[in-house]
Formats: C-alpha cells, sequence, structure tokens
C-alpha cells in the first residue's frame, strides 16, 4: 500500500487488469483507510483480504503521525523521515505470495525480517527461513555466480543461441544470434524459435539487470512476417510477469523491436560495477601501435632536453613485442649513437602506459641486465 495523507482518493495499480479484482480492492481500503486519506493500491494485493492490509495501513497511518509530531517540535531544517532501512523495503517490495521462501542467515535480522513481515504481510511470516549452513549463503545457493553471469554482456540460451547485451547512456541494445543452434531443415522455423527463445530470455535479463528506459532489440531478419508478430507477442506475455512498467512499441522499418522499461531503481551493472578508469567507458584502449608511437615521441622530446646516454623503457608486454617487431624494419626507438634503450616487459604496466626513466648509474644498469631488451 502507499498512503496519501493529504489526498482523499484510491487508486488501484493500473497492473491489476481485472476489473472486479480492481472494484474489490477499492471496496476494502474504503473500508480501512483513515478518513479524507487516500491510498494506492499495489500489484502484490491481488487477492488478499481486509485483515492482510489492516496491518500495513495501521503502520502507515502511524508513521505519517510520528511525521507530523516531529515537524512541530523540530526546528527547520531538519530531516524528518529517511527511507527505511533494506530489509523493510526487501519485504515491502519482494516478499510477495509468489515468493516461496526468504532465506536469511543472521538471527538478529531474521527476526527484524519476522516483525517487518508479520506487519506488512503476515500471511508469508511462516515463509521466512533462518539458515544455519555455511557461513557464505551467496556461494551455497550460487547467488554469486549467478550475479557474475547478469553483468556478462554474452549471454547463452540452452538451446546454444545467444544475446548480447550493451548498456548505454542513451538506451540499451541487445542483439540476438543463433551462436551454435543449427535447427531443422527450415530455415525461417529456425530463426523463429531462436526469435522466441530470446524474447523470453531478453524479458528475464531485463528484470534480472533491472534495465530501464529506452530497448532496442534486434532480433534475427524474419521474411515471414507472420512471424515478427509470433515474437513480439512472445516478448509481451513474457514481460508480463515484469512487476515494472513496460511498453513495447513494435517493429520499425529495419526490423527493431522498440520498447521502454519505467526506472524504480538503479540497474545492477551501476551499482556493483564502476565506469573503466582506463577507457573512461568506452570499452577501448589505445592499441600497441598507438602506444608505441606517444611513446616515440616523449622519446625524442627527452633525448632533445638530456645529454644521458641510457635510459629504461618500461611497457606494457604487448607494446614490448610490438616494440620488438618493429626493429629491422621501421624501429620505434630512435638509432642514436652511443644511446641505449632498456626495454622492460612489464604486466603491471596498462597497455597505454609507459615509463621512460634515465639510468645514471653502474647500479641502475646491472639491476636490468637479463631482465630488459638492449636496443641500440
Amino acid at each position: 500500500l502507499v498512503l496519501m495523507p493529504t489526498v482523499n482518493h484510491v487508486g488501484v495499480s493500473r497492473r491489476i487488469e481485472d476489473e472486479q479484482e480492481r472494484s474489490r480492492l477499492k471496496e476494502i481500503m474504503e473500508q480501512i483507510k483513515p478518513p479524507d486519506m487516500g491510498v494506492i493500491v499495489r500489484t502484490a494485493a491481488v487477492g488478499k483480504t481486509a485483515e492482510d492490509f489492516i496491518g500495513e495501513m495501521r503502520f502507515l497511518e502511524r508513521l505519517w503521525q510520528r511525521i507530523l509530531q516531529r515537524s512541530e517540535v523540530l526546528r527547520a531544517p531538519r530531516l524528518l523521515h529517511a527511507e527505511e532501512s533494506l530489509i523493510f523495503r526487501t519485504v515491502r517490495d519482494m516478499f510477495t505470495s509468489d515468493v516461496s521462501e526468504f532465506i536469511i542467515n543472521d538471527r538478529e535480522y531474521y527476526d527484524k525480517v519476522v516483525a517487518v513481515a508479520n506487519i506488512i504481510a503476515p500471511g508469508l511470516k511462516d515463509r521466512v527461513r533462518l539458515y544455519e549452513g555455511g557461513p557464505n549463503i551467496f556461494d551455497d545457493f550460487g547467488i554469486q555466480a549467478r550475479i557474475d553471469k547478469a553483468l556478462d554482456k554474452k549471454v547463452w540460451m540452452k538451446n546454444g543461441a545467444y544475446i548480447i547485451i550493451d548498456e548505454t547512456e542513451a538506451l540499451t541494445v541487445i542483439d540476438v544470434n543463433t551462436g551454435k543452434y543449427v535447427g531443422d531443415n527450415n530455415l525461417q522455423q529456425t530463426i523463429l524459435e531462436v526469435n522466441i527463445e530470446a524474447a523470453k530470455e531478453i524479458a528475464r535479463q531485463l528484470r534480472l539487470r533491472d534495465i530501464s528506459g529506452i530497448i532496442i532489440i534486434d532480433f534475427i531478419d524474419m521474411e515471414v512476417e507472420e512471424n515478427k508478430y509470433k515474437v513480439v507477442a512472445a516478448l509481451e506475455e513474457a514481460l508480463a510477469k515484469d512487476r515494472t512498467k513496460t511498453n513495447v512499441l513494435g517493429i520499425t522499418g529495419l526490423g527493431l523491436v522498440e520498447m521502454t522499461r519505467k526506472k524504480m531503481r538503479r540497474k545492477l551493472s551501476s551499482i556493483v560495477k564502476r565506469t573503466c578508469p582506463y577507457c573512461g567507458g568506452s570499452g577501448l584502449v589505445d592499441s600497441e601501435e598507438t602506444t608505441a608511437i606517444n611513446l616515440r615521441r616523449l622519446v625524442l622530446r627527452q633525448l632533445a632536453n638530456s645529454d644521458i646516454k641510457e635510459y629504461l623503457i618500461e611497457v606494457n608486454p604487448l607494446v614490448a613485442k610490438y616494440i620488438e617487431s618493429k626493429e629491422a624494419e621501421t624501429p620505434v626507438l630512435p638509432k642514436i649513437e652511443g644511446v641505449k634503450f632498456y626495454v622492460l616487459a612489464s604486466e603491471s604496466m596498462h597497455l597505454s602506459d609507459y615509463r621512460v626513466v634515465e639510468i645514471t648509474s653502474q647500479k641502475e644498469r646491472e639491476k636490468l641486465l637479463g631482465k630488459a631488451r638492449v636496443f641500440c
């Protein structure tokens, strides 16, 4: 339930489409809601009785009274109410009748979950289970492996086909590929089967990754017009299980399916990942050749301003290999009489990075012998 203390109105989630159920829920709310207040009934309320709502309604009413009391005694600016704890939000938003078990491995938090469930979903509190197995519940139930898989760009399907999920700032692009799937001799039937299976997997991945905004899906090209509508229908059917509002807009002239998904919270990738500090999120870094060219320019500048005759060049192994491969043809490091370069391949160096250090002592020189490749 969502309590609206200043609006006298009863609303029902648009995802509850059955008119009889909508009317039934409205009648219940009119009976149990506080006078002159409004309430919105969320999707999880389907099939619930008045008794199921009373505890949560009274809890929300007490919460509002507490906020009002604080507003009367505290001086502005002051925080009156903060978002509830993760436990409360989890029970409120996710612990619905289609959840068979709520497993938690901490006694203190277990007691809190049971207490919150007793208020919000009393009929489900018996499904809360204290796990007393190993210390790592995520590993024991294979959750960590699923999280890791949910962050992969490529998602394999059971039939051998796969989808590629590209999340960008503006939109998400999903590409469907046949992969290892061979199907039967009928090419169009094979394509239809792959696309329908992909539609189901895409709907699952959108929920799993919490992807929102504009989503473009590039299914495998279908020549049969009827098959296109079958795939869109399969996608809409799979999305019907999503508690978040989705809207499939249809197929464009290029055969792309356009859809949107309402943003409810941060997507999974933004919670557990950060922008790459090397590429800035582009997914691209300098090639070995580009790094080598930049290195050569730095070396030439340094030689022009120094009388030192020996230098340590520290680079990534791939760049070191590139420098060696070009030695006979077009050397990366300049050929100057009396000047030596010790190229050290270092795994700790990023592909785009390099370091040029002047060698000024015999001790430094001896440390490099046997470790670095010498170029004169």
